[in-house]
């Protein structure tokens, strides 16, 4: 059986929530199209890569998301209750590891961080998430 080269181009990306930037999620770039990954932690888990197509509803195995974009910015939305909610908003523009390292040493370090001052659960199953 033949099988085609396989490749991926990865661009790290910048979530924007409130103070920090201190998540990276990912724009991947196949053959079949542009796909946006956040496999990191926080209010709302992401748990599927999501084609980076603004105004379209996409079903992740536990959720609805979609993206607005105005200009070059992109909002993360998830459908509760029958209603859409932003999640955070981002850039395609690169980020660099460098761009993390006052965030991951604050977040990992700092005494009034909250992941060292707080206990934090993130579940999540093909049909169910939760975070503590």
């Amino acid at each position: 059986m033949a099988s085609e080269p396989f490749s991926l181009v990865f661009t790290g990306c910048r979530p924007r929530r409130t103070t920090l930037d201190d998540t990276w999620s990912l724009i991947v770039d196949t053959k079949d199209g542009h796909y946006f990954a956040d496999v990191g932690f926080g209010g709302y888990l992401l748990d599927a890569p999501l084609e980076l197509i603004p105004n379209i509803a996409q079903r992740s195995p536990t959720s609805n998301f979609r993206f607005e974009r105005t200009g070059e910015l992109y909002i993360l939305q998830v459908e509760l209750s029958d209603t859409w909610h932003n999640v955070y908003q981002f850039t395609t523009e690169p980020a660099y590891p460098i761009d993390f390292e006052m965030a991951n040493w604050y977040n990992s370090a700092h005494p009034q961080s909250r992941f060292r001052t707080n206990l934090m659960i993130n579940r999540l199953t093909p049909t169910f998430g939760c975070a503590f």
